[in-house]
């Protein structure tokens, strides 16, 4: 079965140093940390309803609005990625490593499917999370960097300052921006909520396709 929603947030984390960390602190001192670091993400993405769907090498992929259509999903969004730069502080503090993350987020349509016959997973593709992927890539340490899209959805709330251009596979040149520090808040609160659609009036709507 496939699924189709429209408005989806995509949050692509690369975790940088582990190899780094690795060679100064040990294996088993960084493998408690990271795994330590993938499971506040989890617990902090459960409460705010962004979705790990993917964790790999030194990946961490979540999206917010996927199967719960959420008006504020480029919010939570943000607010993750910001919480996420603070988490990884603490874990760098109690394990003494120094880990750093690249972060990209972006918002569009995307396309979900269970994947596989034996072994299932959760699979997504479409423009969201291969612009995020690519923001990610050109990031530098411990930023959030977004597209025109985010920013226009939540420059009200984040203080966001101009980057440079991608060029995507297509060839379209595509604006992107930084969070900057201003935006960088102490403190993000709780998350909002009441935020959510109901069914008969999700704009998200998933369609569903039967494969089989």
């Amino acid at each position: 079965m496939v699924e189709q929603a429209q408005q989806v947030s995509v949050v692509v984390i690369q975790i940088v140093g582990l190899a780094k960390s690795t060679e100064q602190q040990g294996s088993q001192t960084v493998a408690n940390g990271f795994n330590e670091f993938i499971a506040q993400l989890d617990d902090m993405g459960e409460k705010w309803d962004v979705e790990r769907l993917d964790c790999f090498g030194n990946r961490y992929i979540a999206a917010c609005g996927l199967t719960e259509p959420r008006l504020d999903h480029v919010k939570r969004a943000v607010d993750f990625a910001q919480q996420a730069l603070n988490l990884v502080k603490g874990v760098n503090q109690k394990y003494n490593l120094g880990l750093n993350l690249r972060i990209g987020i972006h918002t569009g349509a995307v396309t979900a499917a269970v994947i596989g016959q034996k072994k299932f997973r959760f699979d997504l593709w479409g423009e969201p999370l291969n612009i995020a992927s690519q923001l990610e890539q050109q990031a530098q340490i411990n930023t959030i960097r977004a597209t025109q899209a985010v920013c226009d959805r939540v420059q009200d709330l984040f203080s966001f300052e101009p980057d440079k251009s991608i060029i995507l596979e297509d060839k379209r040149i595509l604006p992107t921006w930084v969070l900057g520090q201003a935006g960088m808040r102490d403190s993000i609160g709780e998350p909002s909520f009441g935020l959510s659609f109901d069914n008969q009036d999700s704009p998200n709507t998933h369609t569903k396709k039967d494969n089989g």
